[in-house]
């Protein structure tokens, strides 16, 4: 299967919630967020796959350093030996591969591969089923690198709303504009997805990737969620703080739109990028937060 590699051999992280709570409890729901990111992404000192070398049709890599982790396995960098080109590997043990989780990986492989028509989605170089491996059994997916890291990161160093920066200054102006470019490269994106009958459905700052070019290059990552179902009765799916109201457990059991859930989570990002917060925990009305936007939606 293309971006699948299977050797033959013989794992949310969140903006601070700022609502009607106070200024200081806000600061610390900031301080949890950045701290449970790091936790987030932090290697296991046990890991086996670093260090550890993938021989696949023309590419030598050797994943030389941890990135990040993922709900079924790690991420790392990997260096081409032959060509020094850089990628990120999605690896997957073997271990956790039941039938249900290899069925996810395919769909997630086939929902981005189908998006693949447009530079913002994150590429993946063509794949081949490796000959030799010094790494334990299991499926190592190859994905362009992104440099810059995800648009969580610089959110939080307050690249795109410096609390600082005094309203109309022109650093104000300049971070506004930081934060427009990005927005509607994303949108771009995201109705490129759409168009091609793709909803994403866990948009998020930590699935928005960066690369250090003259001007930032975006990059839409992880489509493990996505569906190409015009409506679906699955909740739940997502991250809580971008999941919009129909989509969550407790809602009533009805048939939604993916799509148009994609556009909520687009409207807390734009929230995220221009004030540094989320507006609310959760879109249910038992959150305060998300019960006062109720009662006064303007």
């Amino acid at each position: 299967m293309d971006a699948i590699i299977t050797p033959n051999t013989s794992s949310n992280s969140s903006l601070s919630a700022c609502c009607s709570s106070s200024s200081s409890s806000s600061t610390d729901l900031y301080n949890a967020a950045l701290d449970q990111s790091s936790k987030t992404h932090r290697c296991s000192s046990s890991d086996q796959l670093q260090g550890g070398r993938i021989d696949a049709g023309p590419y030598r890599l050797l994943l030389d350093r941890h990135l990040g982790r993922g709900a079924y396995g790690e991420v790392y960098h990997a260096r081409c030996l032959t060509t020094g080109s850089q990628f990120a590997i999605k690896a997957m043990r073997a271990a956790v591969l039941t039938a249900g989780v290899r069925r996810q990986v395919e769909r997630e492989v086939r929902m981005q591969a189908r998006c693949a028509g447009h530079s913002g989605v994150l590429h993946m170089p063509p794949s081949y089923v490796a000959r030799t491996a010094t790494v334990p059994s299991g499926w190592y997916i190859i994905l362009e690198y992104c440099d810059g890291g995800d648009l969580f990161s610089c959110i939080t160093r307050g690249e795109f709303a410096g609390k600082t920066a005094a309203k109309g200054t022109s650093e104000a102006l300049c971070l506004e504009a930081a934060a427009r470019h990005v927005f509607l490269a994303v949108l771009d994106i995201v109705l490129w997805c759409h168009s091609q009958g793709v909803a994403h459905r866990d948009l998020k700052p930590e699935n928005i990737l960066l690369r250090r070019r003259t001007h930032w290059e975006i990059r839409l990552a992880d489509f493990g969620l996505a569906t190409d179902c015009q409506m679906s009765g699955e909740f739940g799916c997502g991250s809580v703080f971008y999941m919009s109201p129909e989509c969550h457990p407790c809602a009533e059991a009805r048939p939604y739109c993916p799509k148009a859930c994609d556009v909520w989570s687009l409207g807390i990002l734009l929230i995220n990028l221009l004030r540094q917060l989320n507006p609310w925990r959760r879109a249910h009305p038992t959150d305060s937060g998300y019960k006062y936007y109720l009662s006064r939606p303007r």
